[in-house]
C-alpha cells in the first residue's frame, strides 16, 4: 500500500532546485553588505519561496547566461527582451512585472552634436554606441545588428559597467540600457 501511495501521490514542490543568473545591475541586482539584493532578487526570493523551492544565483554576463538558458545549466534568467530566436528554447512569464524601458544615455555635453531622431540614424552620423553582447534592447536594435555596416559603429561588451566608464571617457558616444539601471 505504502508503494503504492508514493507512485501516484502529486510531487512536492520542495523538492525543486531553481538556478538563476545574476549580474551585477542595479537596482535589479547588487551586493551590499554581503547580500544580493535588488527588485528582481528580492521578487525572486519571493515567488520561489512560496513554491517552496531552492534557490541558487549564479553570477555570469549575459551572453553566457543565454547559451547556459539553452543548453539547460541556468533555469531562470530575469529581464530578458522577448525574441523569435529565444522563444524556441526558453518559456516567457505570461505576467510582466515592472517593466523599464531600454533608453540611450549620452553625455548631456553632446545633446546638441547629434540628432536624436532613432538609432539608424545616429548609427548612420558616426555615432559610436556601447552595447552589451547578445542584448536585445528593440525590435529595431535587433533589425540594425543584422547589418554589418553597423559593426564599426557599435562597441561590444560583455558587462555593462565598462560601457559606463567608455562613456565617461568619451570612448563611445552613447549607452543603450534599462532606464533605472541608467539613472
Amino acid at each position: 500500500m505504502l508503494a503504492f501511495i508514493l507512485c501516484f501521490s502529486a510531487p512536492s514542490y520542495g523538492d525543486c532546485d531553481i538556478s538563476l543568473r545574476w549580474d551585477d545591475d542595479p537596482p535589479y541586482f547588487m551586493v551590499q553588505e554581503g547580500k544580493l539584493v535588488g527588485i528582481d532578487a528580492d521578487l525572486v526570493r519571493e515567488a520561489i519561496g512560496r513554491l517552496n523551492c531552492g534557490l541558487s544565483f549564479q553570477k555570469m554576463p549575459w551572453a553566457r547566461a543565454l547559451r547556459e538558458l539553452r543548453d539547460g545549466h541556468v533555469d531562470m534568467l530575469s529581464g530578458a527582451y522577448r525574441t523569435p530566436e529565444r522563444e524556441e528554447y526558453a518559456h516567457y512569464s505570461d505576467v510582466v512585472g515592472l517593466v523599464s524601458p531600454n533608453i540611450l544615455f549620452i553625455r548631456r555635453s553632446d545633446e546638441s552634436r547629434f540628432e536624436l531622431n532613432g538609432l539608424r540614424q545616429l548609427l548612420e552620423s558616426g555615432f559610436r554606441l556601447g552595447a552589451q553582447i547578445h542584448v536585445s534592447y528593440s525590435e529595431e536594435y535587433s533589425a540594425l545588428i543584422q547589418n554589418p555596416d553597423y559593426d564599426k559603429n557599435i562597441e561590444y561588451l560583455s558587462r555593462r559597467e565598462p560601457l559606463w566608464l567608455m562613456l565617461a571617457r568619451d570612448r563611445v558616444d552613447g549607452v543603450v540600457a534599462s532606464e533605472l539601471t541608467g539613472l
